[in-house]
């Protein structure tokens, strides 16, 4: 899902960096031609309501996804560590389990050599 977020917001900041040029483009263009400042204001206006209406109500709206998206990541990591820790535990009581277990195995095994040998 983040990933797709991701995209999104690439393909965003790919438009207004065409944007961006566009507006450049503009600039040149009036200090060739003041005679088009009407025209080109009108583009620029098009311009600035398209990101206030459309892009910047993605851009937040995509912020919110990975917000989202990154508390999940967050709640998943914090389980799977405790998860671990859990098993963590039980692997150490396995294994003290095993070393309580030695003492008495070497002592039968002793007992067992003895009644062999009489």
């Amino acid at each position: 899902a983040a990933v797709a977020l991701m995209q999104q917001q690439a393909s965003i900041a790919e438009e207004l960096r065409a944007d961006a040029r566009n507006v450049s483009t503009l600039l040149d263009e009036l200090r060739l031609n003041p005679s088009r400042a009407a025209a080109s204001l009108e583009e620029l206006e098009r311009t600035r309501d398209k990101h206030e209406e459309v892009l910047l109500k993605q851009l937040f709206s995509l912020d919110r996804g990975l917000r989202d998206a990154q508390e999940e990541a967050y709640k998943a990591k914090a389980a799977l560590a405790s998860r671990l820790a859990g098993r963590l535990r039980a692997i150490s009581q396995l294994q003290s389990q095993i070393v309580d277990m030695r003492n008495p195995l070497h002592l039968y095994k002793e007992l067992l050599s003895r009644v062999k040998t009489y």
